[in-house]
């Protein structure tokens, strides 16, 4: 695959550098994409992963992140994300299903104009940090953050008609309690991921001998850490 890609974007620092701020817009044109999928082959019954090539296909967006220093102990970072990203030129020929005859096999799909896989249009991040200095030397840090992400959809390229699922927008909330021993010779941390506890589809394979298989990230989760260095 080949890509030309175009950024522009700005740095700096304002308010007496309490608050950074980054901002670009950017460009990726995509010739040949690469593109894989899970599929049988119809003379051997053998079950593969297939590479093809989407012909054209381009993402346009824009990145902002920032930090801002509320006082000298918390800190709240931002970030948003716009992006269209979509197939511009991607008609291919799947196989048909097993025992169909070689002559009839090519089926025409065509993805031109849909959205790419994973690629939400709208993603926000919101958290806070903040760090205590303890009198032992030692430091606490706790982190509280949400992340908002639109709708995005996953393909099944594996059958004989453009067809994708839709993972619906949702909000991720992870927090996390740190210790750090004085010296920074140790620390502990306690955490929790995914509050809301949503299903979230982040994988999509289809196979005609089981069917469709969906990966999930992780249920809400809760834990302890701990390291040392030495």
């Amino acid at each position: 695959e080949l890509l030309t890609s175009f950024e522009a974007g700005v740095k700096g620092r304002f308010l007496d550098n309490k608050l950074r701020l980054s901002a670009a817009v950017f460009t990726y044109d995509y010739k040949d994409l690469q593109v894989s999928y899970v599929d049988i082959n119809p003379l051997t019954n053998a079950i593969g992963t297939i590479t093809t090539n989407a012909a054209r296909a381009k993402n346009t967006g824009l990145e902002i992140e920032s930090k801002f220093a509320l006082s000298e102990n918390g800190t709240i970072n931002f970030a948003l994300g716009l992006l269209n990203a979509k197939y511009k030129d991607f008609g291919f020929a799947a196989l048909p299903p097993v025992g169909t005859a070689p002559s009839t096999r090519p089926v025409g799909i065509n993805y031109q104009g849909k959205r790419l896989d994973k690629a939400p249009d709208t993603t926000i991040t919101l958290g806070y940090t903040h760090d205590w200095t303890l009198a032992n030397g030692g430091a606490v840090t706790a982190y509280v953050g949400t992340r908002y992400s639109a709708s995005y959809v996953l393909s099944n390229f594996a059958i004989a008609q453009p067809q994708q699922y839709t993972q619906k927008s949702f909000t991720r909330t992870d927090i996390r309690a740190t210790y750090t021993a004085p010296g920074d010779k140790w620390y502990v941390q306690a955490y929790a991921r995914n509050l809301e506890n949503k299903s979230v589809m982040t994988g999509f394979t289809y196979s005609p001998l089981t069917g469709s298989n969906v990966y999930l990230a992780e249920p809400r989760t809760f834990g302890i850490r701990a390291g040392m260095k030495f």
